[in-house]
């Protein structure tokens, strides 16, 4: 009777997630691609090395082998930190960590060192990665960075405004009026998960987006300023894109309110300059998150392979 509570109480939670998250295809401009040359140290090319990615966050693991020119690539890869290890008989083994970015095309350059394959070295400096194969200009933010800021609402796309580039008109701190490198705002497209999120039926609302950007459900979001690759489709000269959450191998979830009330506001200096009262505003916001992995006790263990994610 234990066994279908759980398995009941679980799969009411998956169909909850699939209800709240909307669906979105991966497309290509949501990927990036991690490649990389393995040498010694004299800059022999190493055919034959094991190259293996793990994600970090969900223990998904690939792996390759060098070819004769000592190199590898992974395509299609996910938005996330990776640990990329090599390994050859001979050599020492070479740890590296990295963060690839939506819409990149990375390239890491290694050398190994003679020694024995138990004996490993860590590369600190693996997330300075080269992308010198395209003049793609693109600035990233990612969630660290957008939970540390201060702000008095819970939409991502307000967070672009610190972006280079970006020009918020007379400094109103919101992005629906703000344009990029000086293009109208018919030029810019937005897309979450690959799929346009832009409002198509407005030249002049390049700053909306139709499904909302949700703080808690965005992982990444990058800017594509000038050259945009063919994944952009010649959709926009200017390109953002939104790479929401994914469960991960541990079940995390946070919950928040944000309250603002219209007794604590006080009055902005230009706005008092010209004789207006404070704002009025009251706002009461509130939700959460929740993912981790997909375990039906008996039935399926999900970790490193099955996950869910959910925001409400």
């Amino acid at each position: 009777m234990a066994r279908r509570g759980w398995i009941a109480i679980l799969s009411s939670a998956v169909l909850f997630a699939l209800w709240a998250t909307p669906a979105a295809a991966q497309g290509g401009s949501n990927t990036a691609t991690l490649s990389g040359v393995v040498t010694d140290k004299d800059g022999g090319v190493i055919p034959g090395a094991t190259v293996t990615v793990k994600n970090v966050a969900t223990a998904e693991t690939q792996s390759k082998v060098t070819n004769e020119s000592g190199s590898y690539s992974f395509p299609g890869m996910s938005v996330g930190s990776y640990k990329v290890t090599i390994t050859l008989t001979g050599f020492k083994t070479a740890d590296i960590d990295v963060r690839v970015t939506a819409g990149s095309s990375n390239n890491i350059n290694t050398k190994l060192e003679v020694g024995a394959i138990s004996e490993v070295v860590n590369v600190t400096a693996g997330t300075d990665l080269i992308r010198t194969n395209t003049p793609t200009v693109t600035s990233v933010i990612n969630a660290d960075f957008i939970q540390t800021l201060p702000r008095n609402d819970r939409t991502a796309l307000n967070f672009l405004i610190f972006m280079p580039g970006v020009t918020t008109v007379g400094g109103s701190g919101s992005a629906r009026s703000s344009t990029i490198s000086g293009l109208p705002q018919n030029t810019i497209n937005i897309t979450i998960d690959g799929i346009s999120n832009s409002n198509l039926l407005q030249s002049g609302d390049g700053f909306f987006t139709l499904v909302g950007t949700r703080l808690d459900a965005v992982e990444e979001v990058a800017m594509t300023s000038a050259t945009a690759g063919a994944d952009a489709t010649g959709q926009g000269a200017v390109q953002i894109r939104f790479q929401t959450r994914s469960g991960t191998n541990r079940f995390e979830t946070s919950v928040y309110s944000y309250n603002q009330n219209a007794k604590f506001n006080s009055n902005a200096y230009f706005t008092r300059l010209g004789g207006l009262p404070k704002p009025a505003a009251t706002n009461y916001t509130y939700g959460g998150r929740v993912g981790g992995p997909i375990i039906i006790p008996g039935l399926l263990d999900g970790r490193g392979k099955a996950f869910f994610f959910c925001n409400q």
